[in-house]
């Protein structure tokens, strides 16, 4: 692990209701997969396992835990209510 003595960790977010995502990429999917936008929306989150998109306080709560975890390094903490892409 050639990141650990830098103490570098990264975090990966899942689906964040963003303005960008609220106002522009969910209506864009919808209208792309013939759905209308709130049936798009309950879709997807019907996917993640814990029912919700992601907020930006879930981000902002990651960064403080990886920022104030001294012995936590060389991770990428995923903060996707359990939704994971391969």
């Amino acid at each position: 692990m050639l990141v650990v003595p830098y103490g570098l960790t990264t975090y990966s977010p899942g689906m964040v209701g963003t303005a960008m995502w609220l106002d522009h990429l969910l209506p864009t999917n919808a209208v792309e997969h013939s759905h209308k936008t709130e049936e798009f929306e309950k879709m997807m989150q019907e996917r993640i396992p814990l029912g919700r998109a992601q907020t930006t306080e879930d981000m902002g709560e990651a960064a403080l835990y990886l920022a104030s975890a001294k012995n936590v390094t060389g991770i990428s903490l995923s903060v996707s209510g359990g939704f994971e892409m391969n």
